[in-house]
Order: C-alpha cells, then sequence, then structure tokens
C-alpha cells in the first residue's frame, strides 16, 4: 500500500502503483522504478534533471502554493525518492543490469523484476505486488504421478500389504480391510472401492521391469 504523509489536518497520499499493469510491463526507467518501491504510480510524477539535484515533483503538487501544509508534505516525499534514487543508481549496472540512456542514468530502463530483487534488500519490505520473476510454490499433491512414481507407489503398498497379512491379490476383501484399519486406526475415510481399483494395479506394477 502507497505511504500516506500526513501534516496536520492534511495527508497526501498519492496514488498507489497498479502493479497489475507494470507486471506486463516488465521494463521501465530507473526513476520510475523507484518511485514503484514506495508503491506510488509514476505517471503522477514528474522528472525534473536540470537543477543541482535531481527532482522529482508529484504532479498533483503543483496546484498547491509553497505555504500549502500538504505541498510541504510533497516535498518530503521527493526527499524520500531522491535519497533512493541517489542509492539506486550507485548500484546500476552493478547490481543490477541497466540499458543505454543518451539522457541519464536516472532514464536508463531496467527489468522490474531484476531491479525488484536487488530492491528487496535495500528497502525491504516492497510493496504487495512489485513485479516478480518468482515462479510461485507447486503444490506437489496437486500433480500427477509420473508412471515411474506410481509404479513405485503400487510395489511399496504391495510389500506393506503382505507384511500386515493383507492379501491384496484379493482386492475386494483387501479393500474392506483397508478401508476399516484407516478409519479406526488413523481416523481417515476412505472408500473401499476406491482402495480396490489401486490393488487391482498392482500386477502390472510387479510386471514391470523398472519401477
Amino acid at each position: 500500500m502507497a505511504a500516506s504523509y500526513p501534516v496536520g489536518r492534511v495527508a497526501f497520499s498519492p496514488p498507489p502503483a497498479k502493479f497489475s499493469v507494470w507486471k506486463n510491463v516488465g521494463r521501465c526507467e530507473l526513476w520510475e522504478a523507484v518511485v514503484l518501491t514506495l508503491g506510488h504510480e509514476p505517471r503522477f510524477f514528474e522528472f525534473h534533471p536540470e537543477s543541482g539535484r535531481e527532482l522529482i515533483v508529484a504532479a498533483i503538487h503543483l496546484a498547491f502554493m509553497p505555504e500549502n501544509a500538504a505541498y510541504q508534505t510533497g516535498l518530503e516525499l521527493v526527499d524520500e525518492i531522491h535519497d533512493r534514487l541517489v542509492v539506486a543508481k550507485s548500484n546500476a549496472g552493478k547490481k543490477f543490469k541497466i540499458g543505454e540512456s543518451y539522457r541519464s542514468v536516472s532514464h536508463a530502463a531496467v527489468d522490474l523484476a531484476e531491479f525488484g530483487r536487488w530492491a528487496e534488500g535495500v528497502w525491504p519490505p516492497l510493496p504487495p505486488g512489485f513485479p516478480s520473476d518468482e515462479v510461485p510454490p507447486v503444490d506437489a499433491t496437486q500433480m500427477p504421478l509420473a508412471t515411474k512414481e506410481r509404479t513405485s507407489l503400487l510395489v511399496v503398498i504391495a510389500a506393506l500389504a503382505k507384511r500386515a497379512d493383507i492379501a491384496w491379490e484379493q482386492p475386494t476383501m483387501a479393500a474392506k480391510t483397508i478401508a476399516e484399519t484407516a478409519r479406526d486406526e488413523l481416523g481417515v475415510r476412505i472408500g473401499a472401492r476406491t482402495i480396490e481399483e489401486i490393488l487391482k494395479k498392482i500386477d502390472e506394477a510387479l510386471d514391470r521391469k523398472d519401477p
């Protein structure tokens, strides 16, 4: 969530970044990436590198007079962005890649996901939704078993059944026994028909030369 900068009864809060859009853009100018680390939308800012120090001024401030509290609050945000930009520029090309720019390093293109990996270690945590190239964790329980894995599990089931004196070769009777054991000993209910269909596949698994 974008930060709010309160002053008296006035709270200046630039519009939040539309990360749903930026994650599809992928690349932007360095100064825009820095603004995004604060959770603000870069398009509401204007970049002014003409002065001795590079200034970024929120366009929404331009309607305020200097003596206005919201205007002064905005200057605090300008300072924060400037400080972050100085740090980012000193690490550009070293900690993250940048493209060529005919204007300045601040205007050089950066990959948002790569920049984000570096920025996360400098200004943690980054705003929720900041573009990332991390692959979401996969729930292994939702992945279909490969043939070799399925065969191995069936062989394990056969071995355990044999140790427990359960005749898996008679799937109907064995399934009933296993279902009752699962219910009474483990507190888990599983249909005997489901177990029976699994047991019927053991013969084929045992016939495979490389389970």
